[in-house]
C-alpha cells in the first residue's frame, strides 16, 4: 500500500520525527520560560525540510535546522539597603563648610571639609577633629536640607573628634555600637554623602601605629580598617552596622585606604558636653602595648593578649606615671593587664577606649600578670579634662 510515494515505514518515520521536532521545541520553550532570568531571542529559519532521494530507497535525508541564540544582558541588580536606613525620615548625615566670605551662594562637593552626623535631636554633630581643628567656629557651615551656622565647637583630644553645635532642632540621631559588637569581617555600610550607601567588610581592628614606649591609657587610639578605598571628601562620613547602629567615622589615610575612628572610642563624651559643657574622662595613667596586635620575639614569656605597662628604659623613663592613680594601686612596669573588670582585653577594644566607659573617680578591678602569676587590685580612677573650646 503506497501514501504519496512514501511506504507506510517511512510515512511512520516521517510522522514520528515531526512529532518530535514539535515537542522538542514546546518543551524548550517551556523550559526557558521557566528559568531565563533575561531575555532571549530564539531564531528558527524556515529550512526544515524532509525528501526522499529515491521512491524506492529506505533512507530519508533531513536538512538540520539552523538556531542561532542572542542573549541579552540582564540589568545590573539595585543596591539593597537595610530597612534600618530606608525607614529612617531623614539621614542624620549631613556635610561640613568653610564659608570663605559673606557673598558665597554656592556650596560645592568640592569645597567641603568633611561629611558630618548629628549625634543628638537638637543640633550637636560630630566630626573627625583633623578635618576642623584650624578652621574658626564663625566660618564653619552645615548643611543638612539647607545652611546652617556653627555656634559652638568642643574639641575631645581623646576620642579624636570635635562637637559643633548648630541651630537644628527636632534632627534625626542615631544609636551608637557598643565595642563589643564590632569584629573584624563584619559587614558595614558606609554613607559616603547622605542617602548614598556603599557596603564594605571591617578587614583589621588595631592601633595604626604601635609604638614601643607604649601609648597613653588616656587615649583611644585603635582604628577599625575597612576593604575599600577612600575617595575625596569622605573623611567624616558615618560607618553603619546593618541594625542601622553607628559604627564609627571614616577617617583620612595617606596612602588612601579607608578606615574608622570607632564612635566608642568618644560617644560616651556626650554626657559630659550635656551636663557642663566639658568632657571629664576616667584617668589611670599608664603607657601600654596593645598584645594582641604585637608579634613577640620570644613567644612564651609574656601572654598575647593584654595591655603590657612599658617604659622607656634608655631615657629612664616609666610606663606608669607619677602620682598616677595606677601609681597609687601599685601597677608596675612589665605588668600585663588582662581584664578592667569584666571586660578581657583581647583586641576587640585598647585600654583607652575601654576606660572611656567608665565616669571620672569611679572604682574599678583590675585583674593583671605580673612574673606569671595573675593577680586583682583594686584602683580608683582618677579625671582628666580632655576637651577645649573651639574658637
Amino acid at each position: 500500500m503506497k501514501w504519496n510515494g512514501f511506504s507506510s515505514d517511512m510515512r511512520f518515520a516521517l510522522i514520528t520525527l515531526a512529532a518530535s521536532i514539535a515537542g522538542g521545541a514546546c518543551a524548550g520553550a517551556m523550559a526557558g520560560w521557566m528559568v531565563a532570568d533575561f531575555p532571549v531571542t530564539v531564531y528558527i529559519p524556515p529550512s526544515v525540510s524532509a525528501s526522499s532521494t529515491s521512491s524506492s530507497s529506505s533512507s530519508t535525508s533531513l536538512v538540520a535546522p539552523e538556531v542561532t541564540l542572542v542573549n541579552v544582558d540582564p540589568e545590573s541588580p539595585e543596591l539593597i539597603v537595610p530597612p534600618a536606613f530606608t525607614e529612617r525620615r531623614t539621614s542624620p548625615a549631613a556635610t561640613v563648610y568653610r564659608t570663605p566670605s559673606k557673598n558665597v551662594t554656592i556650596y560645592r562637593d568640592a569645597d567641603a571639609l568633611a561629611q558630618a552626623v548629628a549625634v543628638t535631636s537638637d543640633g550637636w554633630y560630630v566630626v573627625p577633629l583633623e578635618t576642623v581643628k584650624n578652621v574658626p567656629i564663625a566660618e564653619l557651615v552645615i548643611w543638612q536640607d539647607g545652611p546652617h551656622a556653627v555656634s559652638k565647637g568642643i574639641a575631645d583630644a581623646r576620642g579624636s573628634v570635635a562637637f559643633l553645635k548648630t541651630d537644628i532642632h527636632n534632627g534625626s540621631a542615631p544609636s551608637f555600637a557598643r565595642f563589643q559588637d564590632v569584629t573584624r569581617g563584619m559587614a558595614v555600610w558606609i554613607e559616603r554623602r547622605p542617602g548614598n550607601f556603599e557596603s564594605m567588610i571591617i578587614t583589621a581592628l588595631g592601633r595604626d601605629i604601635e609604638q614601643l614606649q607604649g601609648v597613653s591609657s588616656d587615649i583611644a587610639a585603635r582604628r577599625g580598617s575597612l576593604s575599600g578605598m577612600l575617595r575625596a571628601g569622605d573623611v567624616g562620613s558615618p560607618v553603619w552596622g546593618t541594625n542601622g547602629s553607628l559604627v564609627g567615622l571614616m577617617e583620612g589615610m595617606p596612602d588612601g585606604h579607608a578606615r574608622f575612628i570607632p564612635s566608642s572610642a568618644w560617644a560616651p563624651s556626650l554626657f559630659g558636653i550635656f551636663s557642663d559643657g566639658v568632657i571629664m574622662h576616667a584617668s589611670l595613667g599608664v603607657q601600654t602595648v596593645d598584645l594582641a596586635n604585637t608579634r613577640l620575639v620570644e613567644p612564651g614569656k609574656i601572654p598575647t593578649r593584654g595591655a603590657l605597662i612599658v617604659g622607656n628604659k634608655e631615657k629612664g623613663v616609666s610606663g606608669v606615671l607619677a602620682d598616677s592613680p595606677a601609681a597609687k594601686a601599685g601597677l608596675r612596669d612589665g605588668d600585663v593587664i588582662q581584664l578592667v573588670d569584666r571586660d578581657i582585653l583581647d583586641g576587640r577594644a585598647d585600654l583607652g577606649e575601654i576606660l572611656v566607659q567608665y565616669k571620672p573617680n569611679a572604682s574599678v578591678k583590675l585583674t593583671i600578670l605580673r612574673d606569671g602569676l595573675s593577680m586583682e587590685m583594686s584602683v580608683a580612677l582618677g579625671s582628666k579634662v580632655m576637651s577645649s573650646a573651639m574658637k
